[in-house]
């Protein structure tokens, strides 16, 4: 299949590629309830063990083929294509929160290998490998955009590294593992052109998403035509600030430590009123509708941090049998609760969410003191730096890039 060039019709390869990313997204709306489905019958564990299973399947073919080769080097080649396997196997398990985005390993690592296959009817150089990474990517983009299009979904810069890791590691695999040999090793100036202009495709993509704030998303939702998105899309990005307590860990807010204090002084008991009146686990999905984080933030996260701490601690049960998973469970619930009283003290005091001095101590006993906790509440905020820091990148970015597209894509 890569020892030499595709045989077929340029536009037949690129019908594969588009064919491929539509099936990534027409199962955008659909993914929920298959993902339940599939837990319901077979537990969430499937999603990984499909991916795992794939992978091997899929080295051993790429085993099998090198060795019937023969060709010098054979085994430098087939160390490459074990550490990849590997690599993916332990990014999958790493980089996701839930079994199901492991997915995301084989929908993308299989996308760029349709991306090779199709470029390499025009490009035959090292640049081949940049070039896909950066149009998996741009597709990768696009797929976290329909996600935040559809209700129930959401965008998030996290997926879309993901999908971008998992095109990088298809072109490691296929660079250093097969080396097909009609690809030459030098970079081309064709090369450099597609890779200059898909780059600054990509960072204008991201710097778009990264400016879709609440109150941009407020402005231009005003116009007619856009005003569906307002019951259809949520909020896309939002910066924040990453707060670090020695005596907690790490969590992430769309206020200061300040800020959140000065708010549960002076709405403490009105805010522990609305968090009582959605109380119910039935009621969180309603709280979220109502209480979205660009409407009341201060509201939205302690309802979040409260969720995410009765949760922990309602299923650490169930592991019991199991140290590490349970104290890790405990150690969730706990450290949760130290957020609560640490910086939501006064609305948690007047709510009928606070836990007794006891219930505290008790759990306390049952932790992994030694867990560097770090939330997940807000997690997606951006935090490394500001909106106006990311368009003085970005802009200084697409100048480079045209710089070396106008320098080293012009040449012959």
């Amino acid at each position: 299949m890569f020892n030499q060039p595709p045989r077929e019709k340029e536009w037949v390869s690129w019908l594969t590629v588009a064919a491929w990313s539509l099936v990534i997204f027409v199962t955008i709306p659909f993914a929920r309830g298959i993902q339940e489905s599939v837990t319901v019958r077979w537990g969430r564990e499937v999603f990984m063990l499909t991916v795992v299973v794939s992978l091997l399947a899929a080295a051993a073919f790429a085993a099998a083929v090198l060795l019937r080769s023969r060709d010098r080097g054979v085994w430098v080649r087939m160390a490459w294509l074990v550490a990849v396997t590997a690599m993916t196997i332990l990014a999958a398990g790493r980089m996701t929160v839930t079994p199901e985005e492991s997915v995301h390993f084989l929908e993308y690592g299989f996308l760029g290998i349709l991306l090779f296959r199709a470029l390499s009817h025009r490009l035959r150089d090292a640049g081949i490998y940049a070039v896909a990474v950066l149009a998996g990517s741009l597709v990768g983009v696009a797929d976290e955009f329909i996600q935040w299009l559809v209700p129930a979904r959401f965008f998030g810069f996290s997926d879309v590294w993901l999908n971008a890791f998992a095109v990088l590691l298809s072109q490691v695999a296929l660079s250093r593992g097969i080396r097909p040999p009609f690809i030459e090793r030098r970079v081309t100036p064709r090369s450099v052109r597609a890779a200059s202009s898909l780059a600054g495709g990509l960072i204008l993509a991201l710097a778009l998403c990264a400016a879709n704030t609440p109150a941009i998303f407020e402005w231009y939702t005003r116009v007619p035509g856009l005003a569906f998105l307002r019951k259809t899309a949520g909020v896309m990005t939002e910066y924040g600030h990453r707060i670090e307590d020695p005596r907690i860990g790490v969590f992430f807010s769309r206020m200061t430590p300040e800020e959140l204090r000065r708010q549960d002084d002076e709405r403490g008991a009105a805010a522990a009123a609305v968090l009582d009146k959605y109380a119910r686990p039935a009621e969180y999905g309603t709280f979220l509708r109502r209480y979205p984080s660009n409407r009341d933030a201060f509201l939205h996260e302690a309802r979040v941090h409260l969720f995410r701490r009765d949760h922990y601690m309602s299923v650490a049960w169930k592991y019991e049998n199991n140290p590490g998973k349970y104290r890790f469970h405990n150690t969730v619930a706990f450290r949760e609760n130290q957020i609560m009283t640490g910086y939501f003290s006064n609305t948690l005091h007047h709510s009928t969410y606070r836990w007794s001095a006891d219930r505290i101590e008790s759990l306390e006993g049952k932790i992994d003191p030694s867990l560097c906790y770090e939330s997940e509440v807000s997690a997606d905020l951006l935090t490394g730096f500001t909106e106006r820091q990311m368009w003085t990148a970005s802009l200084l970015g697409l100048v480079v890039l045209a710089a070396v597209r106008r320098y080293y894509g012009g040449r012959t």
